[in-house]
């Protein structure tokens, strides 16, 4: 009698886990983003112990985007709140919080390179493009290139990465990880209107 209604006790426990770390509010693919929105958004995924694994999306759409002068060069700079992302957990935004260091640097920023307006105009017209720029979190700048992807509304950027390639270690749950263990595995996403950069190259 003890054994089974310690199996129904761990049966319990283990399923109300489940729902806890892989129920998710937050939009799972670029599919869900509005085309009336700027936002950027991260994938990874997580194992939790017996349970298997499943994706982990964190969805940002309080992002501003700035225009940057250089003489007759341009740059664009996205300017990410930390605390804006939702990833339908309110446990786990505030563990990215604290990852990030948001008390420290309250946003991340991405610049891009500089470029001639000609140029730019002529970039978001093509289907596809790569967009080199510096992405800097907590003080730490490092270079990146997203695949940019465009339609008639919007462009849509993918870089593909880890977190040990930003010097951040990958989270966990419970001691050692032995709750839940997040994959050394990073996709950083972003869909911005066409008309917004339009409107900032005139």
């Amino acid at each position: 009698m003890f054994h089974k209604n310690l199996f129904k006790f761990y049966f319990a426990f283990f399923a109300l886990l489940y729902f806890i770390i892989f129920s998710s509010s937050a939009p799972s693919s670029a599919q869900d983003v509005s085309a009336d929105n700027n936002c950027v958004w991260y994938k990874t995924d997580k194992s939790v112990m017996w349970l298997g694994s499943a994706d982990v999306v964190g969805m940002n759409c309080h992002i501003e985007i700035k225009p940057i002068k250089k003489g007759e060069l341009l740059s664009f700079e996205i300017l990410i709140p930390i605390e804006g992302f939702n990833s339908g957990s309110n446990g786990r935004d505030e563990r990215v919080d604290e990852i990030l260091k948001s008390e420290k640097q309250p946003n991340l920023v991405f610049s891009t390179e500089y470029m001639n307006r000609n140029y730019w105009q002529q970039l978001i017209s093509k289907p596809e493009f790569k967009l080199n720029g510096i992405l800097n979190i907590s003080g730490l700048s490092t270079k990146v290139t997203f695949h940019v992807t465009t339609d008639i509304k919007t462009c849509k950027g993918k870089f593909i990465t880890n977190y040990s390639w930003f010097k951040i270690e990958p989270p966990v749950a419970g001691p050692g990880g032995m709750v839940a263990r997040t994959r050394d595995y990073l996709e950083l996403h972003f869909s911005v209107k066409k008309e917004s950069i339009e409107n900032l190259l005139h």
